[in-house]
């Protein structure tokens, strides 16, 4: 995937983790079973962490932008230790059936991605807007 496509997911934080839920109109059932090969890695582009997730299957690639802004005042996740972040994906004929996969970051991932999103607090709105316009135009280079 070249570009980020902002109707295939959703980030929810919850007490203790940010969910990175997945429609499943786009993404296959089996896509986070236990065997399936999953990547996650955090770049920044200035304050700006960036969640790029690789599958097996490059198709599914995709990167998810962290604006203290989108996590809408919910920040309770941020005050452990090591921070988790789930993939979430929800049965689609099963509706209160979801798989997931869970992601917990080291210490100092954990103790840098706290920063720049409490450094991003301090951030007018234009230049947050700025930089995720300029990730959104550049993803295939973030994701590559």
């Amino acid at each position: 995937m070249a570009d980020i496509h902002p109707d295939i997911t959703r980030l929810q934080p919850t007490s203790d983790s940010l969910n990175v839920l997945l429609k499943n109109t786009h993404f296959k059932d089996n896509l986070l079973d236990s065997g399936s090969k999953i990547g996650l890695q955090i770049k920044y582009h200035e304050n700006l962490p960036i969640l790029i997730f690789s599958f097996h299957e490059r198709y599914y690639d995709f990167l998810e932008v962290i604006d203290h802004k989108i996590l809408n005042g919910s920040h309770a996740w941020l005050d452990n230790a090591h921070l988790t972040i789930t993939l979430v994906l929800a049965d689609p004929v099963i509706t209160d059936q979801v798989s997931s996969r869970i992601f917990r970051l080291d210490v100092q991932e954990s103790q840098r991605l706290r920063e720049r999103l409490r450094e991003q607090e301090g951030m007018e709105s234009v230049a947050l807007d700025r930089m995720t316009a300029y990730v959104r135009q550049h993803a295939s280079v973030f994701l590559s």
